[in-house]
């Protein structure tokens, strides 16, 4: 990571900012949290990329952590380090506060991989004032992070392969003809293999799929980076149709007549009339990003000085045309394939990060809590009135209640159930009533069941335990919880199913939170991180008012 001097202006941070400084820390403070789930769990919240955002992704790894506005920055020589604050050059960004002496600190922002050492009056003129401190706890990690390293290990490991794959692939061709190839034939293939290099890199910039490398690859010239000059006009040529895809087509197909022309050495003077031709595009591009632009793009002009390579390589050798019909075939042949590829597989891979996209987009607002609440609000109401002997699980004190009409024969009720129970042991501020769908008689299985349930001293236990194997043998599970159905009246186990009426129950498991039918387009253990965003936004803004 490069160490800027207080002289030296910072680049632009990337977009992955927050999730980039939160993977650094909890790094720094050996918490073990995988970074995509750092990514999705930050990425996913309803207020990202707020200070809230990073305080509950804290929150939910039992990182203990709080939120200051400070006063002055004197104060910041109070505070373990490192902590995070935010800085507001550049349209503002996170970053790490690696160390504070008596006149100066240190901050490392990771996107750009600099490391900056300020005085803190520097500091001050584009410090917000707020900062966030966490403290590792012996609970703090991630649950499962082993396995979820371990998938998180094998998905890198795809792209190198493919790439390895295809290396190999081109060693294999390359041995097969390096006995043919001349030397200018193996300078226009080290050309097209430079070209395709960074023609990858230029259309995974333009996409939006960019890295640390190329990013300050491309702000050595300019603090925008290339982004101003590839998604300008002039860098579309129609519709979805942009110039990195020309280039990347261009020296993919030129690769293959390179090691085409070891074979058929006609197909040589065809890649210097190509490569004559771009140089106008070469001049093209110059002037717009000199005159027009008034930016360089440093991928841009990496790929033009190719372009002028092959230029003079064209310039140095025959281009007397082929008058064999197979040498233009396979040429064409070259260059036809990679640009039928790239048109189907350049609208997939759009559409797999528009997708990626919404999904986020879909995340952030089913999490926000004061939008679930308005929607909930237009859901039907449950009946106001509780069965008598209703079973009640959790804080009996709790703040919010989720009502669940349940069936002791269902099988998805049984899985309900496991959830519930997880959601309770982690929401304090949540109790669970639990109401029966038992309108089978007196006699019947559901209500025999219920009966018996009911005139245990453990029901919840009882419940659990009924809930646990997948096949409900009632004997079975009466003779380790023995008691005696009669015991209950029938008229408790009948208010159960006369709730169940009044409420238009159909089917179960069925949900209410707070007295209302649970949307459709949530799921139950989405309610847990609803209920910690609302308490956490709570706890965040008390904390931001005492520290004032």
């Amino acid at each position: 990571m490069q160490t800027l001097t207080t002289q030296q202006p910072l680049r632009q941070p990337g977009p992955t900012n927050p999730v980039a400084v939160l993977q650094v820390w909890l790094r720094q403070l050996a918490v073990p949290v995988s970074r995509t789930t750092i990514r999705q769990t930050v990425e996913n919240h309803p207020d990202y990329p707020s200070l809230l955002s990073l305080s509950d992704a804290l929150d939910e790894w039992q990182v203990d952590n709080a939120a200051l506005n400070l006063n002055s920055v004197e104060q910041l020589r109070e505070l373990p380090t490192p902590f995070m604050a935010y800085h507001t050059a550049q349209s503002g960004f996170y970053v790490l506060v690696e160390s504070v002496s008596n006149d100066s600190l240190t901050f490392v922002e990771p996107t750009s991989g600099q490391r900056q050492t300020e005085t803190l009056e520097q500091f001050q003129t584009h410090w917000s004032g707020v900062v966030l401190l966490a403290e590792k706890t012996e609970l703090s990690g991630e649950v499962n992070y082993a396995a979820h390293r371990r998938i998180e290990w094998l998905n890198a490991l795809r792209l190198p392969l493919v790439v390895a794959a295809v290396g190999l692939l081109l060693l294999l061709a390359l041995s097969v003809t390096v006995s043919t190839l001349t030397g200018l034939q193996a300078v226009w293939l080290l050309t097209k293999a430079v070209g395709l290099t960074l023609s990858i890199a230029l259309v995974m910039k333009q996409l939006g799929h960019a890295n640390a490398l190329t990013d300050r690859f491309c702000q050595a010239l300019s603090k925008a980076g290339c982004e101003n000059v590839l998604q300008s006009p002039a860098g579309i040529i129609i519709g979805n149709v942009h110039w990195s895809d020309v280039g990347l087509v261009y020296f993919a197909g030129g690769l293959l007549a390179a090691f085409l022309s070891s074979t058929q050495p006609q197909v040589t003077p065809l890649l210097g009339w190509m490569a004559l031709l771009s140089l106008s595009y070469v001049v093209f591009s110059i002037y717009y990003q000199a005159r027009v632009a008034r930016q360089w793009c440093a991928l841009c002009l990496s790929v033009q000085a190719v372009l002028l390579v092959e230029g003079l390589l064209g310039l140095n050798q025959s281009l007397t045309l082929p008058t064999s019909f197979p040498a233009y075939a396979g040429f064409a042949a070259s260059f036809l394939l990679p640009t039928v590829l790239w048109l189907i597989g350049k609208p997939l891979w759009q559409q797999a990060n528009e997708t990626e996209s919404l999904r986020r987009q879909l995340a952030r607002f089913k999490n926000n809590p004061d939008l679930f609440a308005a929607l909930l609000q237009k859901q039907p109401q449950a009946p106001l009135w509780r069965p008598d002997a209703l079973i009640t699980l959790g804080n009996p004190d709790a703040e919010h209640v989720l009502t669940v009409v349940t069936n002791p024969y269902c099988g998805p009720c049984a899985k309900m159930h496991r959830v519930v129970e997880e959601l309770l042991s982690k929401r304090p501020n949540l109790r669970a009533e639990i109401i029966f769908l038992a309108c089978d008689g007196p006699t019947g299985r559901t209500t025999t069941m219920l009966r018996h349930l009911l005139a245990l001293a453990d029901k919840a236990d009882a419940l659990s335990n009924w809930y646990t194997p997948d096949a409900k043998d009632y004997g079975q599970w009466a003779t380790r919880w023995p008691a005696d159905p009669e015991q209950t009246p029938f008229e408790q186990v009948k208010e159960h199913c006369d709730w169940c009426r009044a409420a238009k129950i159909d089917a179960t498991p069925t949900l209410f939170v707070d007295g209302y039918k649970l949307p459709e387009v949530y799921k139950l253990a989405e309610l847990q991180q609803l209920l910690r965003y609302a308490v956490a936004k709570t706890a965040l803004d008390t904390d931001l008012a005492e520290s004032r």
